[in-house]
């Protein structure tokens, strides 16, 4: 989105009863070779996930509504 200061990441296992959100300022403007930042493994059961993102305005009356969910899987 033009004009983010940040990206919110939410994942969540399908069943909704855990969820993690993480903010990522710091992506917009990082380095090519700047790291990954990943959830802890330990936070997520091996089984199906979901996650989304919203865009951060600096007015937070301008975010973006939720990306559509898209789905992952942690395997054992």
């Amino acid at each position: 989105m033009d004009g983010a200061v940040a990206y919110r990441v939410e994942a969540q296992n399908e069943d909704a009863k855990h969820q993690w959100t993480h903010d990522w300022a710091f992506i917009i403007n990082a380095p090519a070779n700047a790291p990954a930042t990943t959830f802890s493994r330990q936070a997520m059961h091996a089984q199906t996930h979901r996650w989304h993102v919203i865009a951060i305005a600096s007015n937070p009356m301008r975010n973006s509504q939720p990306s559509e969910w898209r789905t992952f899987t942690v395997e054992a």
